[in-house]
């Protein structure tokens, strides 16, 4: 039962992290810092959104998901919301103090002197 809602969870934030790579990888190479620093301050957010719904529904379905896979763990729900809110302060933290403009400065000599 852990394996499958831990299977669920992490497909869905590699579908976003697939999607952001993407897009900031594009975004940078065309010089956009703005929308770089946008595209993972909206993945961000969506991330924390789809997070914090996910426990608040198992949370209040009344043990009902516990239930259907046997014995609960009386910490394991906190620590889980704890480990979420470090992973999304850290992830803050590393993207506001991101300097996007030296990145797309890199990018941009990285692609002058590419030898075809």
């Amino acid at each position: 039962m852990c394996t499958s809602t831990e299977a669920i969870a992490f497909m869905i934030t590699y579908g976003f992290s697939a999607a952001v790579s993407t897009r900031v990888s594009n975004e940078v190479g065309d010089g956009n810092v703005d929308k770089a620093k946008n595209a993972v301050s909206v993945t961000l957010k969506l991330s924390v959104l789809v997070g914090v719904s996910f426990v608040l529904l198992l949370e209040f379905s009344n043990g009902l998901w516990a239930k259907l896979g046997g014995s609960t763990v009386v910490g394991l729900w906190p620590g889980m919301i704890c480990s979420l809110a470090c992973q999304a302060c850290s992830l803050l933290v590393i993207t506001v103090r991101t300097k996007w403009s030296r990145i797309v400065e890199s990018m941009q000599e990285e692609k002058a002197n590419y030898i075809a």
